[in-house]
């Protein structure tokens, strides 16, 4: 750091790699883009997430505070693919 100002070293970036959506599997995709419309709808600013910056929480009706991490977005995710397969094969299969 020199002044207050960090000076990053071109040998320093060798090793970073940007993620490709195409190494995910389709599952994996799906249920990141739900995760990313959860985090959306349930922001909090009460709690910290695991990270130390802004929460994630379902608040209740009662205004109770439920903590969103990581895995429990994740398996939310899942549930929701679940339940609207359920539903869509539940469709396909009456007619």
């Amino acid at each position: 750091m020199k002044n207050n100002i960090l000076i990053i070293q071109p040998q320093s970036l060798t090793h970073l790699q940007v993620p490709r959506i195409g190494l995910f599997s389709e599952e994996a995709q799906l249920h990141g883009a739900i995760i990313v419309s959860l985090k959306q709808k349930w922001p909090c600013d009460l709690h910290q997430g695991e990270n130390g910056d802004s929460g994630f929480c379902f608040v209740g009706p009662d205004g109770s505070h439920i903590g969103l991490n990581h895995r429990k977005l994740k398996i939310w995710a899942a549930a929701i693919v679940r339940s609207v397969l359920f539903l869509f094969i539940t469709i396909l299969t009456k007619n």
